[in-house]
């Protein structure tokens, strides 16, 4: 590959040059690697194609948010009376809206693949969809398979995920 074609590439895609930290006391969950990995696969997974995903994306990482700022407050307060104030704000708004919109979102995510699983006659049928979905999408996994590798030469992580 020439270097104009490896520039334009990597000026097409985002480039991570994030090491992952520690998000309880160095950063914010959404300013970490791992809520961009976490993004990046809940795009590639078109998770958001599902009732209540991108809420429960968001406000999991609310409270992820929230754990670092309660770490922050604990370190540097000694009141305990804020600590606790603090703790049971973050366990009554953001922990509670969490776990209530991932719960729906699996709810709808489950629904919807057992519906597609109650379709099948048996395993075989199951097994058969499976080798002509993999024919039809041949050439799409093999771009993909590309873009993979390209991705990881030039340790774009986004792209990758």
């Amino acid at each position: 590959m020439d270097t104009i074609a490896a520039e334009s590439t990597s000026k097409a895609t985002p480039k991570v040059g994030k090491f992952a930290g520690n998000i309880y006391s160095e950063e914010y969950f959404k300013d970490s690697v791992y809520y961009d990995n976490t993004k990046a696969f809940w795009t590639g997974y078109n998770m958001q194609s599902y009732l209540y995903a991108d809420d429960c994306l968001n406000r999991s990482s609310l409270f992820m948010n929230s754990l670092h700022e309660w770490s922050l407050v604990s370190t540097r307060y000694r009141k305990v009376t804020e600590l606790w104030d603090l703790f049971f704000t973050v366990a009554g708004t953001d922990a509670n809206d969490s776990w209530y919109n991932c719960y729906l979102f699996y709810y709808d995510f489950y629904g919807a693949y057992e519906q597609k699983f109650e379709n099948f006659a048996d395993f075989g049928d199951i097994y058969l969809s499976f080798i002509f979905n993999m024919l039809q999408n041949s050439l799409n996994i093999k771009k993909q398979t590309e873009n993979m590798i390209d991705s990881y030469a030039i340790h774009d992580t986004v792209t990758f995920t």
